[in-house]
C-alpha cells in the first residue's frame, strides 16, 4: 500500500502533493536486490486497538530520544475511534506515546490520546525542555472554525511517580482570512525551542496572502511564555506566494539568531514556488530566499521536510520531486558571503535505489547522513539509507529495504541516531493488526 497522509477534500494544498507522490510511484514496484542491514527488527507494532488500551496508530513523528533511556512519539490515527476532528486522515485522533526497553523486550505506554478539542492529527516532532516537559503540535482539533479545526500547540508535563501525564493546550490556531481567523491553519511540522524557552513552528496554510484560492500561503509563528505563565502567540512572518514560496511543511531549525527552513510550493508559480529561506532577527525579523527549487533532472522540487546544518554551515535537505528520474533529490546548500549555491548529493533512481524522500536526515557518526524514503528500494514500499562523503564524493548506501511480510512500510519521517550506532524510526504502515488494512504502523530499530 502507497498513500499519502492527505485529505483531498480539505484544500487543494494537500490535494497536490497527493497527485505529485501519486504519479511518481507508478511503475516502482519491481525492484532490484539492494544491499540490506545486518539486523533490522520491528520493535513495536501499533494495535489501533480503539478499546481500553486507545493504542496509536499510522506512526508519523519522529522519535525523541528522553533522559533514562525512554523514547517518545506521536501517532496520528488510532485512540479514541470516536474522534472526528481528524476523520479525513485516519480512524481516531492520534495519541502521544512512550517507549522504554524492558526485561523481556520494547514496553511502550500511551501518554496521551487526542480527542479534537485537544488536538487531532499529530504529525511533527516533539521538542523536550530541561524539566522533562514535552510540545508538540496537531494538524487538526482545537478551534472549529477551520474544517475539522485549525491546529493546536500543546505541552505535556510528566507524572509525579504513580500519576499520570498533564496536557495543556498552549494555543489552538485561528485560521487565515478565509475563516475570518488571524493567524495560520495546519501545523503539520513540529516545533523549534530556542535557549531562552520560545517556541517557533510553521503552518502549511492561512496568512492574510491568498494561495489556494483564499486558504493563504502559511506562516511562521512563534510562541512566548509571558511572566504570569500565558503563553502568547505571535506570526514572525507570512509568506507571499510567488518566488516568496508558499506551504512551510518542514520543521524549522536554528543557529544564532537565524532560522532556517523550507516551503514546498504550489502547483503553478501563483500558488508560490519551492524554495529555502531564512529568517533573521535583528531588531525584527527578516526574510531571506536562498534558493528557489526548479525541478527538472538538475534540481530538485517540492520540499517537505526541515533542513540540517552542518558544522561548517552548510544546509542539506530532501525533495520528493525533481532529479535525474523524477524520484527526489538530496541538496546541499552552501553558502560564499550572501550567495548560496545548491549541489546535488544524490539523486534518487528507482526502483533499485529509494524513492519520495519526504523527510528529513540525521548526522550521525563521522558526516554520515542518514534519511528515509517512503517508496522505492526493493519491495518498493521504502527505505533507510545512509550518504557518505569521502574525496569530495557523497556514496549512497541502503541500510534496509521495507515491505516484506510483517516488515514495516513507508516511513514518512526520519530517523533517530543513537549513541551506540543503531537507528530508530518509524513507519506510517505495516505490522501486523486486524484493524488496520496494511497494518497500523511501527518503531523498527537497525542495528
Amino acid at each position: 500500500m502507497l498513500t499519502t497522509i492527505v485529505d483531498v477534500g480539505r484544500s487543494r494544498a494537500n490535494c497536490k502533493v497527493l497527485i505529485s507522490i501519486a504519479l511518481a510511484f507508478v511503475g516502482m514496484l519491481v525492484g532490484n536486490s539492494v544491499a540490506q542491514a545486518v539486523t533490522e527488527s520491528i520493535i513495536y507494532g501499533f494495535k489501533g486497538d480503539f478499546g481500553l488500551i486507545r493504542d496509536g496508530a499510522n506512526a508519523y513523528g519522529e522519535i525523541l530520544a528522553g533522559p533514562n533511556g525512554v523514547y517518545y512519539g506521536t501517532t496520528s490515527g488510532g485512540g479514541d475511534i470516536g474522534c472526528i476532528a481528524g476523520g479525513g486522515w485516519f480512524t481516531g485522533c492520534g495519541t502521544v506515546y512512550m517507549l522504554a526497553r524492558g526485561p523481556n523486550g520494547w514496553i511502550e505506554k500511551t501518554i496521551l490520546t487526542f480527542h479534537g478539542t485537544n488536538g487531532a492529527v499529530a504529525t511533527g516532532n516533539l521538542v523536550m525542555d530541561a524539566q522533562g516537559n514535552l510540545y508538540g503540535t496537531t494538524v487538526e482539533g482545537g478551534n472549529m472554525i477551520c474544517p475539522y479545526g485549525c491546529g493546536t500547540v500543546y505541552e505535556l508535563s510528566p507524572p509525579a511517580p504513580g500519576g499520570q501525564w498533564t496536557q495543556t493546550v498552549l494555543y489552538s490556531f485561528q485560521g487565515g482570512h478565509l475563516q475570518g481567523g488571524v493567524d495560520g491553519w495546519q501545523p503539520r511540522a513540529g516545533l523549534y525551542m530556542d535557549g531562552t524557552g520560545n517556541l517557533f513552528g510553521t503552518t502549511a496554510l492561512g496568512g492574510p496572502n491568498g494561495c489556494w484560492s483564499g486558504s493563504g500561503c502559511g506562516i511562521v509563528f512563534e510562541l512566548t511564555l509571558s511572566a504570569n505563565g500565558t503563553w502568547g502567540e505571535s506570526t514572525i512572518y507570512s509568506f507571499q506566494g510567488g518566488n516568496d514560496g508558499a506551504e512551510p511543511y518542514g520543521r524549522l531549525i536554528a543557529r544564532g539568531s537565524v532560522l532556517y527552513g523550507t516551503t514546498s510550493g504550489g502547483l503553478n508559480d501563483t500558488d508560490g514556488k519551492s524554495t529555502a529561506f531564512s529568517l533573521t532577527n535583528a531588531g525584527g525579523w527578516r526574510k531571506t530566499v536562498l534558493h528557489i527549487f526548479r525541478g527538472g533532472a538538475n534540481d530538485g522540487d517540492h520540499p517537505t521536510a526541515g533542513l540540517y546544518m552542518d558544522v561548517h554551515g552548510n544546509l542539506f535537505g530532501t525533495t520528493y520531486g525533481g532529479g535525474a528520474s523524477n524520484h527526489g533529490i538530496v541538496f546541499e546548500l552552501s553558502p560564499t558571503g550572501v550567495i548560496w549555491s545548491e549541489t546535488i548529493v544524490h539523486s534518487f533512481d528507482a526502483p533499485g535505489d529509494g524513492s519520495i524522500p519526504v523527510a528529513s536526515l540525521t548526522p550521525g557518526l563521522n558526516g554520515v547522513l542518514y534519511g528515509t524514503t517512503v517508496a522505492g528500494g526493493q519491495y518498493g514500499l521504502g527505505t533507510v539509507f545512509t550518504l557518505a562523503l569521502s574525496g569530495g564524493h557523497w556514496t549512497e548506501n541502503i541500510l534496509h529495504s521495507f515491505g516484506a511480510p510483517s516488515d514495516a512500510s513507508e516511513p514518512f519521517t526520519g530517523v533517530t541516531v543513537l549513541p551506540n550506532g543503531s537507528v530508530l524510526g518509524t513507519s506510517l504502515f505495516g505490522g501486523y493488526s486486524q484493524f488496520c488494512s496494511g497494518g497500523c504502523g511501527t518503531v523498527y530499530e537497525i542495528q
